[in-house]
């Protein structure tokens, strides 16, 4: 057949009915293979969804994991922040009043050595509680306590 005519024409009018015929076979050939063509593309297309959904699937349960870690390791850090603050505020506390009672015996001691100035009394003891030395020993331990 001919790219310019179509269909041949017959004598009585009309067109020729094997060139119809065979042109509606071509039509159907060419669809039902389009018709494949495109459903082989959709189940392609379907499977490639379908493992996306799987990945986003996958890539959702890892972010969710991973946000319950964070959550408990926040939780757990603010619990162990909490309990250092307590501690610190404790050992705070106990230095504050050894420091008081360290003050307390220098403050009596430096008394008592102007007393005994004043007095013109010499102290008979080389050491006494609250001494320099006492001190020394006590920051010493202290110290131990702490570090």
């Amino acid at each position: 057949m001919k790219d310019s005519v179509l269909f041949r024409r017959v004598l009585f009018g009309g067109y020729h009915k094997g060139d119809v015929e065979e042109y509606v076979e071509q039509l159907e050939e060419k669809n039902e293979k389009l018709l494949f063509s495109k459903n082989d593309e959709i189940s392609a297309l379907q499977e490639e969804i379908e493992k996306l959904q799987m990945e986003i699937e996958l890539w959702e349960t890892r972010y969710n994991e991973l946000e319950d870690s964070t959550s408990r390791t926040i939780r757990r850090m603010e619990t162990q922040l909490d309990e250092v603050q307590e501690e610190a505020s404790r050992i705070i506390v106990r230095q504050r009043k050894e420091a008081e009672e360290i003050l307390q015996n220098v403050r009596s001691r430096v008394s008592t050595l102007l007393a005994a100035r004043e007095n013109h009394d010499v102290p008979t003891q080389t050491r006494r509680e609250g001494s320099p030395e006492d001190t020394r020993d006590h920051v010493i331990k202290l110290k131990k306590r702490v570090g």
